[in-house]
């Protein structure tokens, strides 16, 4: 189904598609998850991502969408959300428009840069289809993850599908990573990886300043973004509160620009998501 022919979808409507939503709608009430470093480690580390390095064993994926595959069935019809629309689409389509997005942020600074990076890589599903789409005379694409199992299916999927690279550790929340991997002027992105945390401080931003890059670019959940006073966006921030995922990433970087350190160049609200109680923002900034 392509992006022309979508079909839209109203809000009402919503509850089909979202289980969570159907069953809260049902129970009237919610369980919060708590989330911490350790709850992220077991939820992907000994469970998603481990499973992940059998599969890539197992299958040898040739291509970044054998690949995801492999995760999400591409083929599977999903409801997303995209800049104030609800639409019906393959989960292909919004795999494609993860990438797409991100590619089109990283591209205007790309001119004689020695490494695009990304932090909290998963299994290398952003990673890699950008180091094969851009085919930029780039010495470096670098994949930074919290998880041995994680770098561990970076590693073995990017090998199976013939595209190089780098692999690392990175704990965007305690600031402990490998920097030594990052040339000074690199291009740093994160996608729904810095909404774990319940609440970040400075050193979220000290982690990125640490290697001096060109650029940070985070296409992520903000929850200071849903503050209209709309069904849609209190559904949001529900479903934010209810998962205990990052409550404030724009008030950081704000602090963090008012201080002087960085400068934020770019805020585009409430995206894209494919879970449509979760769209990504764009948010860009720079070292000042």
């Amino acid at each position: 189904m392509s992006s022309k022919m979508a079909k839209t979808v109203s809000l009402n409507n919503l509850v089909k598609y979202s289980p969570w939503l159907d069953n809260y709608l049902k129970t009237k009430s919610i369980h919060h998850l708590k989330k911490n470093i350790y709850s992220v480690r077991r939820e992907f580390g000994s469970q998603k991502w481990q499973i992940m390095v059998e599969k890539i064993k197992d299958t040898q994926p040739k291509t970044f969408y054998e690949l995801e595959n492999l995760f999400n069935d591409l083929n599977e019809t999903r409801c997303y959300y995209e800049r104030g629309e609800f639409k019906l689409g393959k989960n292909k389509h919004c795999y494609n428009k993860y990438i797409d997005y991100l590619i089109n942020e990283i591209l205007p600074f790309c001119n004689d840069i020695p490494s695009i990076c990304e932090f909290g890589a998963g299994y290398g599903s952003k990673i890699i289809p950008i180091a094969e789409k851009l085919k930029l005379d780039c010495p470096k694409y670098i994949g930074l993850e919290l998880t041995e199992s994680g770098q561990d299916a970076i590693i073995n999927s990017s090998k199976s599908i013939g595209i190089d690279i780098t692999v690392g550790h990175c704990n965007i929340v305690n600031g402990v990573l490998d920097n030594s991997l990052i040339p000074n002027d690199s291009v740093l992105f994160t996608c729904y990886a810095a909404h774990y945390e319940p609440e970040f401080n400075e050193t979220f931003v000290d982690n990125f300043l640490s290697v001096n890059p060109r650029v940070v670019i985070h296409l992520e959940p903000v929850y200071e973004h849903f503050v209209d006073k709309t069904l849609y966006d209190y559904l949001c921030r529900l479903y934010i509160e209810y998962n205990d995922y990052t409550r404030n990433l724009l008030s950081t970087l704000k602090s963090a620009e008012k201080r002087g350190r960085i400068k934020i160049i770019k805020e585009e609200i409430k995206v894209f998501g494919s879970n449509p109680l979760l769209p990504f923002s764009v948010i860009n900034w720079i070292p000042n």
